[in-house]
């Protein structure tokens, strides 16, 4: 499992830390691009050296009512493209069916975001990501939501495990901090900010 550290620490002695450990990163576009010239310094002591997954940072947007511009997004990514290995669609809390639109939007602009699918949703929309072929993707609206484990389980046994109980797909995370879920289903990769986890690497 890719356990990616999520958010930026602000210290240049930690930051420093995490790429010398080789720690892949991951960075909420909805924060860097409002500091993009700070961040490119970031992505350049990053590049080659660790794994940098950029997620839109839609729900941090949309808790303080902000709109992400979709074609924003798109050019960010294709301006920096040399240092992301990967990038997350545009998702749209609350509307899946935009989400959908946004996927092939992005598809469409040249790009191969990862799909997300999150708590809550229809299933028939995971379905969709399926049957479309993808072999990587994403569940969000995991954070601060109580009791996952009927959901997870469900969802991993119906749709993204084989009959041998091994994984279908590779599946992302979002903000899975509970290392009993890690450790529960077979993540290909999930993304913490989580301070009590982090702790042996920033005392190193």
């Amino acid at each position: 499992m890719i356990i990616h550290f999520a958010g930026n620490t602000g210290i240049a002695e930690r930051e420093n830390r995490l790429i010398r450990l080789s720690t892949p990163r991951l960075f909420s576009y909805y924060y860097i691009s409002n500091d993009l010239f700070n961040n490119k310094k970031m992505f350049n002591m990053c590049k080659n050296k660790v794994e940098l997954f950029l997620d839109s940072g839609a729900f941090s947007a949309y808790t303080q009512g902000v709109n992400i511009n979709l074609y924003e997004y798109i050019a960010f990514i294709k301006e920096n493209i040399e240092y992301i290995h990967t990038y997350a669609n545009l998702d749209v809390i609350g509307n899946p069916e935009e989400t959908w639109k946004n996927q092939l939007r992005m598809e469409k602009a040249g790009l191969n975001p990862l799909p997300c699918f999150h708590y809550g949703e229809e299933e028939k929309w995971l379905k969709k990501y399926l049957d479309r072929g993808y072999s990587y993707i994403a569940l969000g609206g995991m954070v601060k939501t109580p009791n996952l484990i009927p959901w997870l389980d469900h969802i991993f046994l119906e749709y993204l495990l084989t009959p041998l109980k091994t994984p279908a797909i590779k599946v992302h995370g979002f903000g899975l901090t509970s290392v009993p879920l890690m450790l529960r289903y077979p993540w290909y990769s999930v993304d913490s900010t989580s301070t009590s986890f982090w702790i042996p690497i920033y005392n190193l």
